[in-house]
């Protein structure tokens, strides 16, 4: 963990990437007071989005606000439920890395977690799937270490601290978009703490009893922020330095990476979506500045409406580019 240690150092000067500042101090979270919770986006409260989840599933984490909790049984459908196992991430535990084989992790929030699909139908057990050919050659492991609600911020902060000790030779990056309502949110910050106000001691109650958005204040179209401000609060782009951050983590240990562009449709309201398309193009610079592999998740928008079609849509694509390094100079 010295090296890990040691990246979240430079992370930490270099990119904003700072523990959860304590409200009762003062400071960054007092820049906005918290909303009613009427005012979150509808398909983050809706039965089966975040905002529904049990704060019971999560804990917190001193460098990315919150983790999943092992042994959390999570509701992801009507009918259908997950368990988080004794390692921290959905699926099954990956076992020690045996010489040849191809290990990728699967990083993001809720659509890479798969928050309204079953196991099989995840995007990383559907790669799986997709990549049954290449295992002919060598065995193919995926992990599925997003966590709902995860920004660039919290995907940089785990990856480091957490996922590189799994040893992944590629990395697949999704929901680059989870930077929308922190963007949108009043009073910005570039570390997030204006967003993030969980898992706060209250009156002898404990913090892991504490309701996991009771005091998180996200902002959407009903809000006074204007489409300027929006723009605004990118300026100081902290989106850009977590992922040239996780992108220079990831190339250090000769890991490939592969990301996600999002698709800005998938965000309702017109705040939601410019700002969608501002980091858009801010992956995609980056990406292409890099020579990291990318697929484009508008490509999936034939598949239908489907949670699932369009999950498997995804994960075809990426199953693509995996190939391409697998079948690459190792």
């Amino acid at each position: 963990m010295r090296i890990a240690a040691a990246a979240l150092g430079i992370a930490f000067a270099l990119v904003g990437l700072s523990p959860l500042v304590d409200p009762r101090r003062g400071g960054a979270t007092q820049a906005s007071q918290p909303q009613p919770m009427e005012s979150a986006p509808q398909a983050l409260a809706a039965p089966g989005g975040f905002l529904a989840l049990p704060s019971a599933a999560f804990r917190p984490h001193p460098y990315a606000v919150y983790e999943l909790r092992e042994g959390a049984t999570l509701a992801v459908g009507e009918n259908a439920t997950t368990t988080i196992g004794p390692h921290g991430y959905r699926g099954a535990a990956l076992a020690a890395k045996s010489a040849n084989e191809l290990r990728i992790l699967c990083l993001g929030g809720s659509r890479m977690f798969g928050l309204e699909l079953a196991d099989a139908q995840t995007v990383p057990e559907r790669l799986r799937a997709h990549l049954g050919a290449a295992a002919a050659q060598r065995p193919v492991h995926v992990a599925n270490v997003a966590t709902p609600g995860h920004t660039s911020h919290e995907v940089a902060a785990t990856f480091a601290a957490r996922w590189l000790d799994l040893e992944p030779d590629v990395i697949v990056v999704g929901d680059l978009d989870g930077d929308v309502y922190p963007a949108l949110q009043g009073g910005f910050r570039d570390d997030y703490s204006h967003a993030w106000r969980i898992w706060v001691e209250q009156a002898g109650e404990p913090a892991d009893a504490t309701s996991l958005r009771r005091r998180v204040s996200w902002g959407n179209a009903d809000s006074a922020q204007t489409r300027a401000q929006a723009i605004h609060t990118m300026s100081a782009k902290p989106y850009e330095s977590n992922l040239c951050f996780l992108a220079d983590v990831a190339a250090g240990r000769g890991i490939r990476s592969v990301w996600v562009l999002p698709d800005p449709a998938r965000n309702t309201g017109e705040q939601e979506e410019l700002v969608t398309t501002m980091l858009r193009r801010t992956a995609e610079r980056i990406a292409k500045g890099r020579g990291i592999a990318a697929v484009d998740d508008m490509e999936t928008q034939g598949a239908g409406v489907s949670a699932a079609a369009r999950a498997d849509a995804l994960a075809k694509l990426l199953a693509g580019k995996v190939q391409q390094i697998a079948e690459g100079p190792r």
